[in-house]
């Protein structure tokens, strides 16, 4: 899982246009958008965006979010 136990999720080869996520509890969770991705990241979660879409992701609670390649 991710840190301190959350969720992983690597669906980098799935080439999506637009995607929302909710990510917590210390998940990590890797993703390609073209378009717009939207959501939060809390409690020490990671979220990486391999595409070039706009980021709207809001970290809180010690997250990261990276966005582009």
């Amino acid at each position: 899982g991710g840190e301190g136990g959350g969720a992983t999720l690597d669906a980098r080869s799935y080439i999506v246009k637009t995607a929302a996520v909710t990510l917590s509890g210390g998940s990590f969770a890797q993703l390609h958008v073209d378009e717009l991705v939207t959501g939060t990241a809390s409690d020490r979660s990671t979220f990486e965006n391999m595409g070039e879409g706009t980021c709207q992701v809001v970290a809180s609670g010690g997250s990261t979010v990276a966005c582009g390649n």
